[in-house]
C-alpha cells in the first residue's frame, strides 16, 4: 500500500513487545474473538485508510469474525436501501447516493468516491458468499431534509453521538452480534459524551479502540515509530504514547 499508514491500538490490552507492529488484519479479526465492538478512527477521505478498509472487508476472515459495519458516513433514515443493495438487490443509483449524501453533514466529504466504494465493497463480499453475510449499519441521525424548515428542525437531530450509541446498542449489542465501528476519530475519545463514552458508561464492555495516524511526525513522539511497518496495528501500553488519545490532521498535525 502506497504511503505512510500506521494503526495505533489505544484499547487496555496486555502486550508482551508494545512496541512492535503486528499485522493489521489479522489483530482486528483477533479483536474480535474478545470484544464485541472493534472502533477505527477514519480519516475522512484518506484515500491510503480506504484502501486498507476495503482490503479488510474483502479478507475473509472479516466476515467470519463480524457480523456489522457501523459507518458514520450514511443517514439511517435510508438503512432499507443499504440493507437492500449489500444484500444484492437493484437499487436505483439516484436512490442509493442519498445514503450518503443526504446525511446531517451537509459537506461534499461523504461524496468522495471512497465511501460509495466501501459500500460497493460489501455488496461483493456479500455476493461471494453464501454462508454469512455482513450488514451495514448507517449510524448517522436519520434526517429528512424535505421536512427541514428551520434550525429547530435541525436540532433535533444535532446528537449524532447519541444516536449512534442508541443505534449499535439495538441493533448490535441487544442482538449479540459483533461490529466493527468506523466513525471519526473525535468520536472515540473517552470518556464523556462521545460515541466510545456514552456506549462504555452505558455498560458496554469496553471498546478495542484502534487511532489512525497519516503521517511521518509519529517519531517525535515515539523514537522506534519511523521503524514500525505500514500499516500496521502497534499496542500503546508501555510506549510515549499509552494512554493518551492520538490522531493527526491532514498535513500531520497532532491531536493530544
Amino acid at each position: 500500500m502506497p504511503g505512510s499508514l500506521s494503526f495505533l491500538l489505544t484499547a487496555a490490552v496486555a502486550a508482551s513487545s508494545p512496541t512492535v507492529p503486528v499485522e493489521p488484519i489479522g489483530a482486528i479479526v483477533e479483536a474480535a474473538r474478545t470484544h464485541q465492538l472493534v472502533a477505527i478512527g477514519e480519516e475522512h477521505g484518506c484515500d491510503q485508510l480506504h484502501a486498507f478498509l476495503r482490503a479488510l472487508v474483502r479478507d475473509r476472515r472479516f466476515a467470519d469474525a463480524f457480523n456489522d459495519i457501523v459507518v458514520e458516513f450514511g443517514n439511517a433514515k435510508y438503512q432499507d436501501v443499504i440493507d437492500r443493495f449489500v444484500r444484492g438487490n437493484d437499487v436505483p443509483y439516484e436512490v442509493l447516493r442519498e445514503v450518503w449524501q443526504n446525511t446531517t453533514q451537509p459537506t461534499h466529504i461523504w461524496d468522495l468516491p471512497v465511501y460509495e466504494e466501501f459500500f460497493r465493497t460489501v455488496r461483493a463480499v456479500n455476493a461471494s458468499r453464501s454462508d454469512r453475510r455482513l450488514r451495514v449499519v448507517l449510524g448517522d441521525s436519520p434526517i429528512d431534509w424535505d421536512q427541514v424548515h428551520s434550525r429547530d428542525d435541525v436540532r433535533k437531530f444535532a446528537n449524532r453521538d447519541r444516536w449512534a450509541a442508541d443505534t449499535i446498542e439495538r441493533e448490535v449489542l441487544a442482538k449479540h452480534r459483533r461490529a466493527l465501528v468506523i466513525y471519526g476519530g473525535t468520536h472515540l475519545l473517552r470518556p464523556g459524551g462521545s460515541l466510545v463514552g456514552l456506549l462504555e458508561s452505558e455498560g458496554a464492555e469496553r471498546i478495542y479502540t484502534i487511532w489512525t495516524h497519516v503521517s511521518g511526525a509519529l517519531a517525535t513522539l515515539q523514537s522506534d515509530a519511523a521503524s514500525w511497518r505500514a500499516p500496521s496495528v502497534v499496542p500503546l501500553r508501555g510506549t510515549a504514547l499509552g494512554g493518551t488519545p492520538f490522531g493527526c490532521l491532514p498535513g500531520g498535525v497532532p491531536l493530544n
